[in-house]
């Protein structure tokens, strides 16, 4: 695992990590609200030892001393802007609020961005004000039916399917 800093919307620092090769196909992966990066190791372990290049996000910050926008729209342009800098179209996997960020950058104009987009537990509605409360943080993001080795098994699936 190698500890990235990625530029989002405004230049503004994205803590990312990286497994596999970076020559390898890409995987971008989007942790839901109250969620890390981390939530993804083991599958990014996993899809890195599947010949996948996987670099998880962390999600930019909430407003603190700094006051960065903290935002829908905001987490979108920091992906967009993150998609941009890609050489070349990954996967994009996106959890709970990650896969909202990650629809709705490719649905408002951004498409070319990614070769493909696999959601991991996310609602046909958005509650905004829930999925800003950052005061129950889990790692499970499969919920209780899914383990994180049932998560990463799937979307090595699901990246075999699109070769």
């Amino acid at each position: 695992m190698t500890e990235l800093e990625l530029l989002g919307f405004g230049d503004a620092p994205i803590a990312a990590s990286a497994f596999g090769n970076s020559n390898d196909p890409p995987l971008l992966l989007l942790p839901g609200s109250g969620q890390s990066r981390r939530v993804w190791d083991d599958a990014g372990r996993a899809l890195a030892a599947a010949g996948r290049y996987a670099v998880s996000l962390d999600l930019r910050a909430p407003p603190g001393p700094d006051a960065q926008p903290y935002d829908l729209d905001t987490h979108v342009r920091d992906l967009s802007a993150i998609l941009a800098r890609f050489s070349s179209r990954p996967v994009l996997v996106g959890a709970s609020l990650g896969g909202w960020i990650a629809m709705a950058a490719l649905g408002e104009g951004e498409p070319d961005l990614a070769s493909a987009l696999v959601l991991v537990d996310s609602p046909p509605q958005i509650d905004i004000a829930a999925a800003r409360d950052h005061g129950a943080i889990t790692e499970d993001i499969g919920g209780d039916s899914m383990t994180m080795e049932q998560i990463a098994e799937r979307l090595l699936a699901a990246a075999a399917r699109i070769r």
